[in-house]
């Protein structure tokens, strides 16, 4: 089976947890948002520290709050898409080895006693395990990664666009160079 044949029928089950999955996108999104927006609030603080002597601590403090909330907010944020992302993970595997298991039933007796005892569910266990630890880890991954990057660029844009295209510019050379 070719793995654009397995990613395509796994595309197809994951249909039926496209609410689940569309919310740990957006949970997704909000933690990336939370996240990058730190270092611009820390940014925010250190305009607060003008000089010695010229700390304007009430300010310092007001945004040393809103970074507390932020964090917190992100933290809880993760925690939730990580039980989303077990839910479907899990949801999905229980399906693919109820599915599994309803195909050994109908094998011919003549198939089974071929094969050692317990070797057909062996395969069955550890190779649903495999997918069920590379979903998971796909899942947290994948999707925070690539927004990572994207609202990377977003916010560096934001911040400098000269800046923002020199690195646009001299991340792929670098990689084709490296």
């Amino acid at each position: 089976m070719s793995s654009k044949y397995a990613l395509k029928r796994l595309g197809q089950r994951l249909k039926k947890y496209r609410v689940l999955l569309a919310i740990s996108i957006i949970l997704s999104l909000v933690f990336v948002v939370a996240t990058l927006y730190v270092p611009k609030i820390i940014g925010d603080a250190t305009d607060h520290i003008i000089g010695k002597g010229k700390v304007e601590f009430k300010e310092v403090t007001k945004t040393a709050i809103i970074i507390l909330v932020v964090v917190i907010l992100a933290c809880f944020i993760q925690w939730i898409m990580g039980v989303i992302n077990n839910k479907i993970t899990y949801n999905l595997i229980r399906d693919i080895r109820q599915e599994t298991f309803c195909k050994i039933q109908m094998l011919p007796i003549s198939y089974i006693d071929r094969h050692s005892k317990g070797e057909l569910i062996s395969k069955i266990i550890t190779d649903v395990d495999q997918l069920a630890d590379g979903l998971l880890m796909g899942f947290t991954s994948f999707f925070s990664g690539i927004m990572t990057i994207l609202l990377t660029l977003v916010f560096m844009v934001l911040i400098n666009w000269k800046v923002a295209l020199v690195v646009i510019v001299l991340t792929p050379l670098s990689i084709v160079i490296a």
